[in-house]
């Protein structure tokens, strides 16, 4: 679906222009992408443009984008695309917020258990630190994920209901055929 393409593309790129931490559309980009995208792109299409903005966000800060614990960033945002495929078809409002709501727990649990294993010392106590100093981050994460999500998925489906509609009046319209 070209519209789907359009907006993970565009979120590839909003990654590149300053935002607030962790509101960003990747959690969107990957549930768009298994919504929407056949079964054998659904997840290449997202973690490419995915990839290919970390390398653009690289070059253009003069680091490393792939630190310690990316795994799990790619491996979060993966998740985020199984959850679109798993609703694809008979995704509706609240299945999606179930499914963004356990998408974005496993993300932040798996990305800051990540960090905690490539750079704190291996205790619950540090764990539990680094969780706690997660939590600001995880509000914008969530906030991103709802509002991209919804927006992206509302602006396709708003789009279907454009070309159905404009479908069935042009079918009316055509000349009967003896």
């Amino acid at each position: 679906m070209p519209l789907a393409l359009f907006e993970i593309l565009g979120a590839g790129i909003y990654r590149m222009f300053p935002h607030p931490p962790n509101f960003t559309p990747i959690a969107a980009m990957a549930v768009v992408g298994g919504l929407y995208l056949g079964r054998r792109h659904a997840l290449v299409i997202p973690l490419l443009a995915m990839l290919f903005s970390d390398l653009l966000i690289g070059l253009l800060r003069g680091a490393n984008p792939f630190h310690a614990s990316i795994w799990a960033v790619y491996l979060g945002f993966a998740i985020y695309g199984v959850i679109g495929m798993r609703l694809r078809g008979r995704a509706s409002a609240p299945r999606l917020t179930l499914g963004l709501l356990f998408g974005s727990v496993l993300f932040f649990l798996l990305t800051n258990t990540a960090v905690w294993l490539a750079y704190y010392p291996h205790t619950l106590t540090h764990w539990i630190s680094v969780m706690a100093a997660g939590l600001p981050f995880y509000r914008n994460q969530v906030l991103g994920d709802f509002a991209f999500t919804f927006a992206f998925v509302g602006l396709i489906e708003l789009s279907r209901r454009q070309a159905a509609a404009s479908d069935f009046w042009a079918f009316l319209a055509r000349p009967a055929r003896d």
